[in-house]
């Protein structure tokens, strides 16, 4: 997935396309934040983790002023800058909240571990009730 994310980095920037670069950053903000997140027990944050954090909240901030901009100029793609940023500063928010410690809810169901049929696989819900299952082939 990180390299899908970076590929879509390196087309958007071939033939310029607003939407995949957005893509491409949630994309690799996702894969990047997703280990620390299918632990049982939050760890401390490393710095890889604030440095995922810390792009996600300037890019969001990009995508929100160049979303106001292009909305003002009656560019449609303005109000999907908006949204993409909206939901960005959201999940840093997140993420601050659970680097102090203050998680928001959601509950491990299954721990990530090694199942029978030789993969990693975790079960958890979130703060928002939904349910999610994480599958991934193991490594030794």
């Amino acid at each position: 997935m990180l390299l899908t994310g970076v590929s879509a980095l390196i087309m958007a920037q071939i033939k310029p396309n607003p939407f995949l670069f957005v893509v491409g950053v949630f994309t690799i903000y996702l894969v990047g934040t997703a280990d620390r997140y299918i632990q049982p027990v939050l760890k401390k944050p490393t710095l890889i983790d604030k440095t995922y954090t810390i792009g996600m909240l300037i890019s969001s901030s990009i995508f929100i002023l160049w979303g106001i901009s292009a909305a003002i100029q009656s560019n449609t793609m303005g109000w999907v800058m908006l949204t993409f940023g909206g939901i960005g500063l959201f999940s840093v928010f997140q993420d601050f909240k659970n680097y102090r410690g203050k998680n928001p809810g959601g509950k491990i169901t299954m721990p990530l571990e090694k199942q029978f049929w030789n993969a990693t696989f975790g079960q958890l819900i979130d703060q928002f009730g939904i349910h999610w299952m994480m599958n991934c082939d193991h490594t030794e």
